[in-house]
């Protein structure tokens, strides 16, 4: 049964695999050759549009998960009341239009693209 990939991450984290101007993270050699072939068959010979709402009916409200994390307070400014932070913002959803049959790909069901 397909499986969506977005806001689905996997449990053991040991590599990155860079992929153009996304992040995929995979957990072994096997798995970085089942990647490889899933990115392919999606995103670069197959139909997927990152364009599109990701649901497959357009009625259907897309829940966005928002995350802030703030990493730390650069300056604090009383007199003009000024606060300067370093943050970074997640956005987690999942997409239905981007699925795949895991037993095509060794089994791989998860993944997380950022």
């Amino acid at each position: 049964m397909p499986q969506s990939v977005l806001g689905k991450v996997f449990t053991c984290l040991t590599l990155q695999f860079i992929v153009g101007h996304y992040i995929v993270f995979v957990t072994s050699e096997e798995t970085i050759d089942h990647v490889k072939k899933l990115w392919q068959d999606i995103f670069t010979k197959g139909s997927y549009n990152k364009f599109t709402r990701p649901v497959k009916d357009h009625n259907t409200p897309v829940f966005v998960e928002t995350r802030l994390n703030l990493v730390g307070i650069m300056e604090i400014n009383v007199v003009e009341e000024n606060l300067t932070t370093t943050a970074s913002v997640s956005l987690n959803w999942n997409d239905d239009n981007l699925v795949w049959d895991p037993d095509l790909y060794g089994g791989e069901a998860k993944g997380n693209i950022s």
